[in-house]
């Protein structure tokens, strides 16, 4: 166990495990509104377990259980819950480990995209349900009760969370143990509650071994929703003590939680909103204490206030909520958030030619165009006028005399892309009758510095066309000694190629490159 290495045929159960691992972290906040009350609060990290959630301790709990209770035998092939979470996640992981491959989950048609792709990339098989995203306990018509159903067949074990007393077992067995082995000294605990489980069963142990410890449960707001929890009335149903194990309860908005998360995750403790929850219910709870005059009560004989609060998961599946839920001036700006709707095709090195291997491509037939290659330069017209590799085209995509690197100033990438989707837009596209009428043509783009040029060929690529560009763009075609052609030079060898185009290219396409010209 020291070195935390698991090996052998049971290495996967032994890493699940808690009787084989060590005590997931307890890490204090540095710094909080009541530091120089003397309160000091802890976060029980228990999303440092292997599946990386709290709910893989029930989950195992509920599993092994059943196997010792012969509830899940040589016929039984699946497990069926309703859950929409971390306790379908863990099923499905643990159960997997112990030899059964199927899980059915069902779940709210309230889940987010996010999560049901998540329970379906770990291989859980999803039936969706609609009503209320949390129905409660012991609906007949919802999902609960059609997992309870599907669990009476003989092939299937229905865990039942809900009425579970090993979910809340678990937590006797290996949370509360834990933190009092961590903490002695603790005096308040606070955890969400959703089935009740983890406050059940921490808050009973703890109250075992240290009668006068407070245990705070924090409920959802009514009309509001956070991820796991859930409100008080949907509590009348639930059948663990947890009203017998719990001193008060705080209810918890939905901004409140999220943002209490984001912060913690600032600060490095990286949690999920069930997690901001609990932080703001510990706030509450002091705040409460601290106007009622009662707060010294709380102190050890050290003067300390020791709080604990649980860290149930991740914060990750919930990213986009955070967008919608939290206060917008707690976010940063993103600077040149107009590229995050262009450039958005791939950009490969092998589409980059070096110069000499442009001219092998371009002038090593002696013909680009019997080599069935098309030259587009990009540049300013004007700069194209003064010169030009020998029998490229001019198209004009707002580039200024200068030709800047696009990638420097997002308006000017952003800009360049619109000019070339325009290039490509019917019917008035500049390059789109060239590009019909050479189908299956290479293209060479081709700019004064090689860098619009790639944008051009990551386009052109994403429309189908074979599109190189030139490292470097004419400024590295000259350096490299290469040859470059005046307007005289050009007129001379352009047009007689263009004239005789025609015995291989319809009347359109000559019109097309002598529009260009």
């Amino acid at each position: 166990m020291e070195n935390r290495v698991f090996s052998g045929k049971n290495s996967l159960l032994n890493y699940y495990d808690p009787d084989h691992n060590l005590p997931t972290p307890m890490v204090e906040l540095p710094d909080h509104p009541y530091t120089a009350d003397g309160v000091r609060i802890y976060a029980k990290m228990m999303n440092f377990l292997p599946a990386g959630n709290v709910k893989s301790l029930p989950a195992l709990n509920m599993l092994q259980q059943a196997f010792h209770d012969d509830k899940i035998g040589v016929k039984t092939n699946s497990i069926v819950e309703f859950s929409s979470g971390s306790t379908a996640l863990s099923l499905g992981i643990i159960s997997r480990i112990m030899g059964i491959d199927r899980t059915e989950i069902y779940i709210s048609n309230k889940t987010s995209e996010t999560k049901i792709n998540m329970l379906r990339m770990f291989g859980l098989e999803l039936t969706v349900f609609g009503g209320p995203a949390q129905p409660e306990m012991n609906d007949s018509i919802g999902g609960i009760a059609a997992a309870r159903d599907r669990g009476f067949q003989p092939d299937c074990f229905n865990p039942d969370q809900y009425e579970n007393p090993a979910n809340f077992g678990a937590h006797i067995r290996w949370t509360g143990p834990q933190i009092y082995k961590q903490l002695p000294q603790i005096k308040v605990i606070v955890a969400p509650a959703g089935t009740t489980g983890t406050l059940t069963g921490t808050a009973t142990y703890l109250r075992s071994v240290k009668p006068d410890i407070i245990a705070v449960g924090a409920f959802t707001t009514p009309g509001e929703r956070i991820p796991g929890p859930r409100t008080l009335d949907l509590m009348r149903e639930v059948n663990f003590p947890w009203k017998q194990v719990t001193d008060e309860v705080i209810e918890i908005g939905t901004r409140e939680a999220y943002n209490n998360s984001m912060l913690l995750c600032r600060m490095g403790i990286v949690a999920g909103p069930s997690s901001g929850m609990s932080l703001a219910a510990v706030y509450s709870f002091l705040e409460r204490r601290k106007s009622q005059g009662s707060l010294d009560e709380l102190r050890d004989e050290e003067g300390d206030i020791t709080c604990v609060f649980l860290c149930c998961d991740f914060p990750f599946q919930y990213v986009d909520e955070y967008m919608h839920k939290c206060s917008a001036e707690l976010f940063p700006p993103i600077h040149n958030q107009e590229l995050l709707t262009v450039d958005l095709n791939p950009y490969l090195s092998e589409w980059e030619l070096k110069p000499w291997e442009a001219k092998q491509m371009i002038l090593g037939s002696g013909d680009p165009f019997k080599a069935n290659i098309l030259l587009l330069d990009f540049r300013h017209p004007l700069a194209f006028n003064q010169s030009s590799i020998l029998n490229s085209v001019s198209i004009d995509v707002g580039l200024g005399l200068a030709d800047p690197n696009p990638f420097d100033r997002a308006n000017q990438l952003t800009e360049l892309h619109r000019q070339l989707d325009i290039s490509f837009q019917l019917p008035d596209g500049k390059l789109i009758g060239v590009f019909n009428a050479f189908s299956g043509s290479k293209v060479v783009a081709i700019c004064q510095n090689g860098t619009a040029s790639r944008t051009a060929t990551s386009v052109m690529r994403s429309k189908g066309i074979e599109a190189y560009c030139i490292v470097g763009g004419i400024d590295a075609w000259h350096r490299a000694g290469l040859p470059l052609h005046t307007p005289s030079i050009k007129k001379d060898s352009l047009w007689p190629l263009i004239q005789d185009l025609s015995h291989f290219v319809t009347k359109p396409v000559i019109q097309v490159l002598q529009a260009f010209h």
